[in-house]
């Protein structure tokens, strides 16, 4: 028992496993899916504390995040990713000794309250015996007895320093300020780079008029290989067509395409915010030099500044007018021995009223 806490184990327990428990330790570690499903407890609306049961698309990308390296995950409002990467960190750590598991999500109070109301409660539903012992418990932080450990914190820079960790959880990134983001990116990419065992989770579900564009765009044309997993209502088995109607006329179209469908808007009317100007085209390709489908002339376009070396951003997205040239190619892109610069995204420059020009002596 661990400071007078019922069926928590501490390190100082010592318990002899039967051959069965010795079997099912294994059969646990060898199927995350079958822990889930034997061991794992969540709380429900409808059952209270129940087993965790999965639905196809979330075995699927239990897979995914078992053979992928980088993740980046876009799944519809509610549709349990959460739980599902959080209960992952859980069996990474308690079967794989030394593992160094990092939840990060914007708000401290969300941080925390997911890391009690998931990881916590699943961990203390599990039988005696299969828990590793408990060295620390606190409400953002398990170490295990077996070297592991998670920890939850509130996405930044400097919470994501300190530990060699392993596994990487950054949810509803979109909420993270871009400035913050990029922060972040900067110190977690060298070791992801450099180790083969660091793995990073980006998970994303769009609330309505909240994002951050340029935030969404950055990941989209990282330099570094995600394998990109989407999932809207209608790909789910958890909701069928009488639901859809029903929050439709609760919450209005164009918020439940939002959350739901993962169609992006967004309120603002800021000079920051792309989606004001128009329909944006996105660069796919992620070469540099960008060839738009357009004919030749001026272009909006939001550009990023990268270091040669590693490909991270050495500055923020920023908006400037290029002209495409007689190739195609976008002309008065700045590269020296250090940097270069890369288009995101680009549209037909908007025309300028008659006045304006005037004014402008054009």
């Amino acid at each position: 028992m661990y400071r007078g806490i019922l069926n928590l184990r501490s390190e100082n327990d010592e318990i002899i496993l039967t051959d069965w428990q010795l079997a099912e330790i294994d059969k646990c570690k060898a199927d995350p899916e079958y822990f889930f499903r034997n061991y794992c407890y969540i709380h429900t609306k409808d059952k209270g504390m129940a087993l965790f049961d999965l639905r196809p698309a979330q075995v699927a990308e239990l897979n995914t995040l078992q053979k992928w390296k980088m993740v980046k995950s876009d799944w519809y409002r509610q549709s349990g990713y959460t739980t599902l990467g959080m209960l992952f960190l859980l069996w990474r750590a308690l079967f794989f000794p030394h593992t160094c598991c990092l939840y990060m999500v914007p708000k401290k109070k969300l941080a925390y309250g997911n890391f009690k109301t998931i990881i916590r409660e699943a961990y203390i539903s599990l039988p005696f015996w299969m828990q590793q012992g408990v060295k620390e418990w606190t409400n953002h932080s398990i170490v295990m007895a077996n070297g592991s450990l998670i920890y939850a914190r509130p996405a930044s820079a400097d919470n994501a320093r300190g530990i060699g960790w392993e596994y990487i959880f950054i949810d509803e990134f979109g909420w993270i300020k871009d400035k913050e983001m990029m922060e972040i990116a900067n110190s977690l990419f060298p070791s992801i780079n450099q180790s083969a065992k660091v793995h990073l989770i980006l998970a994303q579900s769009h609330r309505f008029g909240k994002q951050t564009p340029a935030n969404l765009l950055f990941w989209e044309n990282t330099t570094l290989p995600f394998h990109e997993s989407v999932l809207t209502w209608d790909q789910d088995t958890l909701h069928d067509a009488k639901w859809a109607e029903d929050m439709v006329s609760r919450i209005g179209d164009k918020k439940f395409k939002q959350e739901y469908c993962g169609i992006l808007f967004t309120k603002s009317n800021r000079a920051d915010s792309p989606e004001r100007f128009g329909k944006w085209t996105y660069n796919s390709d992620g070469v540099y030099p960008n060839v738009p489908d357009y004919e030749k002339g001026r272009y909006l376009c939001i550009i990023v500044s990268l270091y040669r070396d590693t490909g991270l951003p050495a500055c923020e997205p920023f908006f400037e007018v290029l002209t495409v040239n007689d190739n195609g190619h976008f002309a008065g892109l700045k590269t020296d021995t250090t940097a270069y610069e890369q288009v995101l995204a680009w549209m037909p420059l908007p025309p300028i009223p008659y006045r304006i020009k005037e004014l402008l002596g054009y």
